[in-house]
């Protein structure tokens, strides 16, 4: 995971070099922006951490129903409309993952 956090890290500063003036942010942005990095360094480390003291099983499971959460984000963050067939998807992961875990 280190590897590749210095590798994008690696191919972003390339542009942001070249775009230097498009891409100063502005005062309300830098907090935000720190936040979302320190959650993702934290969620990150959630994983290697269960990935190493539980059973991967269950982790590899769980940890792929993270694009729900973009899903609930959207809807609570940015009042996007779910629409049908998404909420029939989030149901069926969740209840996937239900019939995962009871074996």
């Amino acid at each position: 995971m280190l590897l590749q956090r210095a590798t994008l890290v690696g191919l972003l500063v390339v542009p942001a070099i070249v775009m230097r003036d498009r891409l100063a942010p502005r005062k309300g942005d830098v907090w935000p922006v720190v936040a979302i990095g320190l959650c993702d360094v934290a969620a990150l480390t959630m994983l290697a951490e269960a990935t190493t003291r539980g059973l991967i099983s269950v982790v590899s499971v769980i940890a792929s129903l993270y694009p729900i959460g973009t899903v609930v984000l959207a809807q609570l963050v940015l009042g996007e409309r779910v629409s049908l067939p998404q909420r029939f998807g989030v149901a069926s992961a969740c209840a996937g993952v239900g019939l995962l875990s009871a074996g």
